[in-house]
């Protein structure tokens, strides 16, 4: 009893309702509830519906707005001033979330009782007005503030120097400024961090061969490329000559995608070239490079291969699809030849030995070799592109050379796709013989 009458003492003579009348103030409190805020407690919900103002008769209440960069707080409000009054004037949800930094006190105005209170004594409303005013006065910089942080991290160009200068502009150390800071720093490291991740693109690019060359006077055309599904993926391709005259063709694709896949998309394209060199043949090299990914890779990783070795002098290409999707051949007829896979993916069962399979490729006819980003492109409607659509596509190509194959088949899927974002690392890999 004693505690409440010092309570409404306080109000009584508050900077806020101690002006209103005797008669008036007495009415107001008969209408308002005094509750006791423990620490932690959520006293208001940002988008919340609203039908009460609070004044805070003892302790703090932090302000706190929820924003897609997290939670920013906003303000610190102590004895003697007014929060959620915003609610009740305009009927509109809870603008920012309120809560109880200690053990607070509060009188809960409701709407009815407020508007009653402002009609027969307006100075209560000058007096609310008034708070409310300093609080938007003090809240202007701190949201075009926000407005730039959230600008700045939308774009892809988010320049750090500009963001330390927004930084320093804050200049205090309310709790605005601690949440202004963090929200900086931790665009400054995202902006770090896509640099980096930027480096790592052009970094796995750049390990991918640029020229496919067989030599002057060659019959023999490659081409190939990879566009990955994010900055950095996990397909691979490769071409190398060995010293006895063989040309080393590879298209590969590892599980998943993004950093973990590029990383072991470096690992085994360092390791399947070093076998594919020094192991013959082809498909004992495979099983040598199967046999070390395996034994050290605790994350369960695993990368389909296709590997052909061409012989160029008599046109006789050799080849392992270990668990990769199928390759095609276009042959002088127009018939269109499948490369089914002849055994598992690599890094998958320990021991397991792989089968290659020899065929020629005449003058005229063409290799295809993708990964299965491109069977598995999808549309706007959730349709697939497809094995099939991809046999058609290639069987309707009239004796084209390996760039040109690619170039149909990418305009394709494109086309296909249209604009919808791309599921999964795209590789291509072709191989002709001209007619002549």
């Amino acid at each position: 009893m004693e505690t409440q009458i010092e309570t409404i003492e306080a109000i009584r003579h508050s900077a806020l309702l101690g002006g209103l009348a005797p008669e008036i103030l007495d009415k107001l409190l008969e209408c308002a509830d005094i509750l006791d805020v423990p620490a932690g407690t959520t006293l208001i919900r940002q988008g919340q519906a609203g039908d009460s103002a609070f004044v805070i008769l003892a302790g703090r209440l932090d302000v706190v707005v929820e924003t897609a960069l997290g939670e920013v707080s906003m303000a610190q409000l102590g004895a003697q001033q007014i929060v959620g009054e915003i609610a009740v004037f305009t009927d509109l949800p809870r603008t920012a979330t309120v809560r109880a930094t200690e053990d607070t006190t509060v009188l809960s105005l409701g709407r009815q009782a407020l508007a009653e209170v402002i009609v027969q004594h307006p100075d209560t409303a000058f007096s609310v007005i008034g708070a409310l005013g300093r609080r938007i006065n003090a809240l202007n910089t701190p949201l075009a503030l926000l407005t730039l942080a959230a600008q700045a991290l939308e774009r892809e160009d988010m320049d750090a120097a500009a963001l330390g200068r927004m930084l320093d502009s804050v200049g205090d150390e309310s709790p605005f400024t601690r949440s202004f800071q963090k929200i900086v720093h931790e665009m400054q490291e995202k902006n770090a961090r896509r640099h980096e991740m930027e480096f790592a693109a052009r970094l796995q690019q750049s390990i991918l061969p640029r020229t496919l060359d067989f030599g002057p006077g060659s019959p023999f055309h490659a081409a190939a490329f990879m566009r990955p599904a994010r900055d950095v993926g996990g397909d691979f391709y490769d071409f190398f000559l060995t010293a006895d005259g063989r040309a080393i063709m590879v298209v590969a694709d590892v599980s998943g995608k993004g950093i973990p896949a590029s990383l072991f998309m470096a690992v085994s394209r360092t390791l399947v070239r070093a076998m594919v060199q020094s192991v013959t043949p082809l498909e004992d090299a495979l099983a040598r490079a199967n046999a070390q990914l395996e034994a050290e890779n605790e994350e369960g990783l695993f990368v389909t291969v296709f590997v052909a070795e061409l012989h160029m002098a008599t046109g006789v290409l050799r080849y392992v699809n270990a668990g990769h999707c199928d390759g095609y051949v276009l042959r002088a007829d127009g018939g269109v030849q499948v490369l089914s896979p002849t055994g598992p993916a690599v890094a998958m069962i320990a021991g397991k030995t792989f089968a290659a399979v020899e065929i020629r490729l005449e003058p005229g006819e063409l290799m295809f070799v993708p990964s299965d980003g491109v069977t598995e492109a999808f549309a706007a409607d959730g349709a697939m592109f497809g094995e099939a659509r991809l046999s058609e596509l290639l069987a309707g190509l009239s004796r084209p050379d390996a760039t040109e194959a690619l170039a149909a088949v990418d305009a394709a899927v494109v086309a296909f796709a249209a604009g919808c974002e791309q599921s999964d690392d795209i590789t291509c890999l072709a191989l002709s013989r001209s007619a002549g």
